[in-house]
């Protein structure tokens, strides 16, 4: 496989939760990795913070996040999202990619994204969107879960479909769940990579409120 990163620009933005952590480590499997990380949150204290070359000092709990970051090489930065649209006006990437995010991101800051900002959500899209779709999955006795990837867009979760794919787990956990769900997600970015420009984006039939 090429390495897609030396070609796109990409940066991964997320809560700094597992499902997060486990998006980028499976990128970095797929040798895939992101030319920088922006997290909803400060960033754990062992993380050497950066962003366009220069450091910041963080704070935060430790996760296995900071050791990725920092053996990758990885710029990374943490807080609001006024802070993270404000700096997307002056850094240029080609590829915006949300594993978990609080907040609704307003698609009209995101000019510099020069291919495509998209978002890894852990659930069969147009079903169970929201911001906990594994534990409303669970809570319906689900067993065919999946992982959709999709265009931002102006409303959360319905952005137009680039891929989506579904696996089965009958008796998983709540963490099995979404760790298989990451790394469906990671594979279908990956892929898209590959097959940019050549999208054929799927828009959602819901009815939003």
């Amino acid at each position: 496989m090429n390495n897609l990163s030396t070609m796109r620009r990409i940066l991964l933005i997320g809560s700094g939760g597992y499902f997060t952590q486990a998006v980028l480590q499976a990128l970095v499997g797929l040798k895939v990795i992101p030319s920088a990380y922006w997290q909803s949150s400060p960033l754990p204290a062992v993380v050497e913070q950066r962003l366009a070359g220069v450091r910041i000092d963080s704070g935060g709990a430790h996760t296995k996040l900071p050791a990725l970051l920092n053996q990758h090489r990885i710029e990374a930065r943490g807080g609001c999202l006024d802070q993270l649209e404000n700096d997307l006006q002056s850094l240029t990437f080609d590829f915006l990619l949300v594993a978990c995010w609080p907040k609704l991101i307003d698609i009209s800051r995101l000019g510099s994204i020069r291919c495509a900002a998209l978002n890894l959500h852990p659930s069969l899209l147009p079903g169970y969107r929201g911001i906990d779709p594994v534990a409303a999955q669970i809570k319906a006795r689900e067993q065919v879960f999946g992982t959709t990837l999709h265009l931002l867009s102006d409303q959360f979760d319905a952005g137009a479909i680039i891929a989506q794919q579904a696996f089965t787990l009958p008796t998983a956990s709540y963490r099995e769940i979404e760790h298989k769900a990451a790394l469906t997600g990671a594979a279908l970015f990956v892929e898209a990579l590959q097959d940019y420009p050549a999208w054929s984006p799927m828009d959602q039939e819901i009815n939003l409120p």
